[in-house]
């Protein structure tokens, strides 16, 4: 326990990056999660479609795939 309380703290006193606001740095005041947001985020973006035809593609791909029917 005592060692969490000192990663929390060291944590806390990391510089906060540019791009995150006050408020969010309130929020969760950890760069490493911080970066961690940034690189899923991106990665998301590189996912979505572009456009509805390649929407619709990549839907009928999934509804193709065998574990289609067996719900989540």
């Amino acid at each position: 326990m005592l060692i969490l309380q000192k990663i929390a703290t060291m944590e806390k006193k990391e510089k906060k990056p540019h791009w995150v606001t006050e408020e969010q740095w309130k929020a969760v005041p950890c760069v490493a999660w911080w970066e961690d947001r940034r690189k899923a985020s991106k990665s998301i973006a590189w996912q979505k479609p572009v456009t509805v035809e390649e929407a619709r593609a990549q839907f009928s791909r999934l509804r193709n795939e065998k574990n289609w029917s067996q719900g989540a």
